[in-house]
């Protein structure tokens, strides 16, 4: 799970965990709300493109990554996230089924997004008429 305080740009990235021999294609679904489910299945297969996968409740589906490649990584940055919070499901297609293979590392990467310039401008301006108007006032 996720917690995002403000605006966030957010970048997810999967990856096969080769130093453990992993041959995972990873995969990854974000999704905006927290699980309130009591009956979600938390092991199955991976699921994409869908609100509420594996019987959760209170997820909207935002967009998601895969890989093609064994022992790859996917990777995708979400722009513009609100504040609140977010599940991310992780999985994958192994080549083999046992061991290390679909072992894999998961990054997350955030940075606020940046307040657009002519919202300063606009309170420059603002601001200015205000005293503008007070000093007009005074004399």
């Amino acid at each position: 799970m996720i917690t995002l305080t403000s605006a966030t740009n957010l970048t997810v990235t999967v990856s096969a965990d080769t130093d453990l021999g992993s041959v995972l294609k990873p995969g990854f679904s974000l999704f905006q709300g927290w699980d309130t489910s009591t009956t979600a299945v938390r092991v199955a297969d991976y699921q994409n493109n869908q609100d509420n996968p594996l019987l959760s409740q209170g997820l909207d589906f935002i967009d998601s990554a895969a890989s093609t490649i064994a022992g790859g990584f996917a990777s995708f940055t979400f722009n513009n996230l609100g504040a609140g919070n977010y599940t991310l499901f992780v999985g994958g297609n192994a080549t083999l089924s046992a061991g290390s293979q679909g072992k894999y590392t998961v990054a997350l990467a955030a940075s606020p997004v940046p307040v657009p310039g002519a919202v300063w401008l606009f309170g420059t301006a603002f601001f200015g008429a205000v005293g503008i108007g007070k000093a007009k006032r005074g004399n």
